[in-house]
């Protein structure tokens, strides 16, 4: 079972849910206010007994107060909140992080698995593991999920933006997702999952990493153990791969945030400056519960979403372990749908269905293409050293499998630079080549320039220069890899 938060700030985060006063439950209960108080303070908790009359009065069932790994359902629902337009009149064509990045797969690849690495739980010495999956829905499922995210809610402000499509370049990639989900009836998730990653920790407002992914923009965060930034500009790549310029996100967390760790739930959506009825919005949204804190409760915050409601918007994780998972909705590949166009144009005979099948299943072969490239190194183990990667991609149709789950392995598409870097693990590289297969190792002196143009070094790096013989599924041969992010 669950660890739940503390008896006295979940009751009161309910209450404040609720709209209802420490005295207003003391009076359904047939109590003193002053007992409320007292569990509300932590000073005691309430009998078994009294928890049941909790439970009615919140409107939930008493396992619900009794384990408090979730909020009752009896406050503010979940809902869409839109930041309102800019006061002065101002106005924004979309979110500027995200037109640094083209609809790429291999792209949000790169980004997504460097993200991932930076936040790789390293106490336990496992790699991190981090999996791609690639599921269109069509029919039933399609609008279920639709249902799921409120999408009638939506439809006013999608409609603004198609309106406006032709002035704006976010205006144009919406307008055709939109399009295509209704006149296709499909519509492409592209999930990533972590496990053994710290997960978005922190508050929704204060400095952490839920706050740097979900409510800020160009914000990196540095690891105190020296890893490069992460959730800076890269996180942007999430958002532009979605043709609706929106992701959701599920995470379970390395460090508890309320008392809990499992179903940190919130949507975030990017969209241009908008004008619906008499109002105006100026970009981006937020799918969560309302915060009472906030002015007339209209700032939604993230929320502990039950089992059901993570499974309807597609965000069931494998496991407990911690990590986060980012739903793409509407993911789009430009270079996947070149290369379906160019499949098409030689087989005029192709029905949809078909079209559809060479469009995700090219989009699953660019993706493990760009893991092989850019991670080769990260994945490669030897002697007693673990990988301190490990991914793999799936695609699937409405639930069933169109790929099964295919593991990405180095040692298939980079033979002899994985074979160079595990010999340099277990210790077995040679002064000279003298046979096939052999890996000969030199230490390079790097004198290391100080930054921003300033004279001198700051001292001489003994690089290592790894030499063996090329593979034809190498690529090129005679050619020098960096691979010194490998830790």
């Amino acid at each position: 079972m669950e660890t739940g938060e503390d008896f006295g700030p979940w009751l009161a985060r309910q209450l404040k849910l609720a709209g209802k006063t420490q005295a207003e439950l003391a009076e359904e209960l047939g109590l003193t206010r002053a007992a409320v108080s007292a569990w509300i303070t932590r000073r005691s908790v309430p009998r078994p007994a009294v928890m049941t009359e909790i439970a009615k009065a919140l409107g939930t069932d008493v396992g619900t107060v009794h384990t408090r790994t979730t909020d009752t359902q009896a406050g503010l629902p979940v809902t869409w909140y839109h930041r309102p337009g800019y006061q002065d009149g101002g106005r924004d064509g979309g979110n500027a992080a995200a037109f640094a990045f083209d609809a790429d797969v291999q792209v949000l690849a790169r980004e997504t698995c460097q993200n991932s690495l930076d936040e790789r739980l390293t106490e336990n010495g496992r790699p991190v593991r981090v999996r791609y999956t690639i599921h269109e829905l069509t029919g039933e499922m399609l609008e279920s999920f639709r249902q799921a995210i409120l999408w009638d809610e939506l439809r006013p402000h999608y409609e603004a933006v198609s309106a406006a499509a032709s002035h704006q370049k976010v205006g144009r990639v919406v307008h055709a997702g939109v399009q295509h989900m209704f006149e296709k009836g499909r519509l492409i998730l592209l999930r990533v999952d972590d496990y053994n990653a710290s997960g978005l920790v922190g508050d929704d407002y204060d400095n952490g990493k839920f706050a740097a992914v979900v409510r800020r923009q160009l914000e990196s965060l540095k690891s105190d153990r020296g890893a490069g930034g992460s959730f800076g500009l890269g996180k942007a790549t999430l958002w532009a791969t979605s043709a609706l310029g929106m992701v959701l996100i599920n995470s379970t967390l390395s460090v508890p945030h309320e008392g809990r760790t499992e179903r940190r739930v919130i949507g975030r959506l990017e969209l241009p400056w908008r004008s619906v009825g008499d109002e105006t919005y100026a970009g981006p949204a937020w799918l969560g519960r309302p915060d009472p804190d906030s002015p007339g409760a209209q700032v939604t915050r993230s929320w502990w979403a039950d089992e059901e409601t993570v499974e309807r918007l597609h965000l069931t994780r494998d496991s407990d372990e911690p990590g986060t998972s980012f739903l793409i909705v509407g993911a789009h590949d430009v270079a996947s749908l070149d290369e379906g166009q160019a499949d098409r144009a030689t087989d005029d005979e192709t029905d949809g269905d078909d079209d559809a099948t060479r469009d995700i299943c090219s989009m699953h072969k660019r993706l493990v293409q760009a893991l092989e490239r850019d991670f080769w190194a990260a994945m490669t183990a030897g002697g007693s050293r673990l990988p301190l990667l490990e991914t793999s991609v799936r695609t699937l149709r409405n639930g069933r499998v169109v790929i099964g789950e295919q593991k990405v392995d180095p040692t298939e598409a980079q033979p002899a630079r994985t074979r160079a870097l595990r010999a340099f693990y277990e210790g077995t590289t040679v002064d000279r080549l003298t046979e096939a297969g052999q890996v000969a190792m030199r230490t390079v002196p790097l004198r290391l320039p100080r930054s921003g143009g300033l004279g001198g070094t700051l001292g001489t790096h003994q690089a290592v220069l790894l030499v063996t013989d090329a593979q034809d599924r190498d690529g090129v041969p005679k050619q020098v890899h960096s691979c010194g992010a490998t830790g």
